[in-house]
This record gives C-alpha cells, structure tokens and sequence, in this order.
C-alpha cells in the first residue's frame, strides 16, 4: 500500500497517453467526428473543476453531513459505509484503502468502531492526504453502564436457570412477566450491589474505551462543525470565507434545535428515555440531565437480552409509565416490541444518526432533520 498515493499520478499520465493517441487515431482515420469548440471547451472546464475539487473521504453519516454542509458543491465527498448498513458489523475492502489513499481529507470517529481505519492509516507509510479525528474536537466520556444493562458477554444469568431472551418456549413478552418481571425488586437489588459492579470492572478493564457517538450531543455537533470549517478553509483557502459562512449557517440550525431539547429536558425532568436496545446517546442524555435505561451499553456486541434485564428493563418502563419504548434505526425493533408489550407501551425509533437507510440518503436528508425527528418523538413519549 505504500504506493496507493503515487497511483493517483501515473493514473492521470496513462490516460493523458491514452487520450493522445485516440485524438491522433482519429484524426488519421478520419471517423468522421465533427469537431465543437463550444462543447469541447464546457468539458474541459468542468474536467478542470472536477479536479480541484477538495476530494474528501469519510468514514460515517455524521461526517459525511457535517462535510457536506460546510463545502457545498465545492467538494467531492465518499462515505465509507454504504447507507443502510449496521456500522458496527462493516468490514473495509482493498477499494476503500484505494479510496482513502487518493482523497486530500479524511474524516473519521476515531473510536473503537474505527479500529480497522487506524490500521489502514498506518499502512500508509508516506501519507499525502490530511486525517481530522472529530473525537478530538469534544470532551469525551468513558462508555457507561448503568444499572439493569446487559454487559458485553455477561448475561447475569451465570446461577439461574431462567431463559435467555428468545430462547424461553412461548417466544413472546408474556414469557418476561412469567420470569421474574413480578421479582424485579428483589434481584434488582442483587443486580445494583453484585453484578452491576462486577461487571462495571470488568468491562472497564476489557474496554477502557471512549464513547465514541460524540454527535449525538447537538453541542458537540456546534464544536465539530466549527474544527472541520477551520481544518478545511486552510486547506483550500479561495474558498475559506464561503466555508466559513456555510458553517456559522448549519451551527445557527444546531443551535437552534438545541435549545429546543433543552427546553423539552427541562419541562420533564421526571421522566425517562427506554431504549430497548445498545446505548449509543450518552452525550445526548449527560448534555441534557435526560434519566434513561437500555438492555446494552453502546459497546455491546450481543443482540439478545436475558430474561433479568428485559424484566428489569420493563419493570422500569412500568415504574416511569413509559410511554413510548425507542429502537435504533436499521435495527430489528424486536427487543423494543416485546418490552413495550409488556409495558403497556408503544413503540418509536430514536436516531443516533450513525448511518441512514439509502432512501434517506438519496433524498438528502441531514443530521438536523434527523434529530428534529427525535425531538418530535421524545416530546410524545413525554
């Protein structure tokens, strides 16, 4: 891979060469093309356009918008993980190390969803391109568990014979109140003062990682849309004031929709946001005072809960009298269903904004119509 970026260079030659002799064939052959000036002169324009464009790569949506909204049309943009796809299960190909290696800017989370890119940076030995780390733009806060969340490869179920979610024999929500919803009480306690701090330690020693939804958090939107305008207007500065006013305009939009939630967060202080799924809103819910519960902290692997932490997921909803139970997007909703039914609840996606379906993709949508959409639904489930 130490050669990726010199690629780019020899490209360019062979096709010059290559054009070169086309142009020489036909004119010997004469194949009959009538020459346009006009038309000839627009495609060389727009060739030359194209090329001094800012080429920027990104790894995720948040990335992706928040470039987007800065450049405009001043800029080529590549998302690495096609929309509609589970970010977490994605695996780089050799094309998108080709990609990575021939853009001028890339922009990528840095946390441990990212592994696999700080191994495709280091392969670059001789890098020509600038990388932006949109963590390093925030204040970070280590990944959280909270009481009643399923740990990553700790069902809590280690001395109990009660089923696993999706393996107990009636398959349904039913199955939960029959298996220890009525008791949540009593193994709650166990759950707050034994295996909750069990397994905080060693998840903590397993993963002393950041979380890495740093976007999640309207605020630290405001902060990564302004260290990207900076980073970009110095690289392609005849475009640096419209950069600028492209990113004060998208900030103002932020802002505005922050003071929304924080509003919201105000008037409702006695409730509580159920996500019946990985936890990746820690900055939203800390950036806000937001009182929440999940099955999964935002680092979990697993997809499905035991029967305790559904019981006691649920015993939760009922004591809040929830009345929504949020799923994330792209996701199967099944946790989330089955816990509302219980609960006497409905259900609504909540959006991390991490990736979008390619139907929103293609129609455009962007990180503040998104999280408007999750204003509108928190607000109902309040």
């Amino acid at each position: 891979m130490e050669n990726v970026i010199q690629k780019k260079g020899k490209h360019r030659k062979w096709i010059t060469c290559f054009a070169a002799g086309i142009f020489m064939m036909l004119f010997l052959f004469g194949c009959g093309k009538v020459y346009n000036q006009e038309t000839d002169i627009n495609e060389s324009q727009e060739t030359k356009e194209a090329e001094q464009k800012l080429k920027i790569v990104v790894s995720n949506f948040p990335c992706y918008d928040f470039a987007r909204a800065i450049t405009g049309d001043k800029a080529e943009i590549t998302m690495l993980i096609p929309p509609g796809n589970e970010v977490h299960s994605y695996e780089p190909t050799p094309q998108d190390m080709i990609t990575i290696g021939n853009c001028d800017l890339f922009l990528y989370t840095g946390g441990e969803s990212d592994e696999y890119i700080e191994e495709i940076l280091d392969s670059f030995s001789d890098r020509s391109f600038h990388t932006i780390k949109i963590m390093d733009f925030v204040t970070l806060y280590e990944e959280e568990t909270i009481e009643g969340m399923q740990v990553r490869g700790h069902s809590h179920d280690h001395d109990s014979n009660v089923p696993a979610y999706g393996e107990d024999e009636t398959g349904n929500a039913q199955a939960y109140e029959e298996n220890g919803v009525e008791n949540a009480q009593a193994y709650g306690e166990y759950e707050a003062e034994n295996v909750h701090a069990h397994g905080q330690e060693e998840h903590q020693k397993e993963h002393e990682e950041y979380d890495e939804h740093v976007w999640t958090s309207p605020k630290n939107a405001i902060q990564i849309v302004k260290g990207m305008e900076e980073v970009i207007s110095l690289m392609d500065s005849p475009n640096a004031q419209l950069y600028k006013e492209n990113a004060e305009h998208y900030m103002e939009e932020i802002a505005q929709l922050d003071k929304r939630f924080e509003k919201l967060a105000e008037e409702h202080r006695e409730q509580a946001l159920f996500l019946g799924d990985r936890f990746p809103l820690l900055y939203f819910a800390k950036e806000y005072g937001i009182t929440y519960f999940a099955v999964f902290p935002s680092c979990n692997g697993e997809s499905e809960p035991s029967a305790k932490t559904m019981a006691f997921f649920i015993e939760k909803a009922k004591q809040y009298k929830a009345k929504t139970i949020f799923y994330l997007e792209l996701s199967n909703n099944q946790t989330a269903r089955a816990a509302a039914e219980a609960a006497g609840a409905g259900i609504a996606e909540f959006h991390s904004c991490h990736n979008v379906t390619k139907e929103d993709f293609l129609n455009g949508v962007t990180y503040v119509q998104l999280m408007e959409q999750n204003y509108n639904s928190l607000r109902e489930a309040f």
